[in-house]
């Protein structure tokens, strides 16, 4: 839902958003299994190498060298506790 979402707000596929927004600045190579369509399958196309990347431009506020790739306000609200779980376990948006 959320892929379709983001598609049908700025009338570009998620491929193509993901690869300009974040793996492109990230320099992660990615590639997207997709249905006969075309349309990326967002629920489970994706496949990534040099991952970590994504966890050290969070660690870093969502800077990546001289680039805020994304904004630091979002990686704070978006790693911020939304529901508990047992012991030191916990999700944020999305994580």
């Amino acid at each position: 839902m959320i892929a379709e979402a983001l598609t049908r707000r700025t009338g570009r596929p998620l491929d193509a958003l993901a690869r300009e927004h974040l793996f492109d600045p990230l320099g992660i190579e990615a590639e997207w299994i997709a249905y006969d369509d075309g349309v990326a399958v967002a629920a489970s196309g994706l496949r990534l190498r040099d991952t970590i990347r994504i966890g050290q431009m969070v660690l870093q506020g969502g800077l990546w060298g001289d680039a805020q790739v994304v904004p630091a306000d979002w990686i704070a609200l978006s790693t911020a506790p939304r529901l508990n779980g047992p012991g030191l376990f916990f999700f944020g948006l999305q994580w």
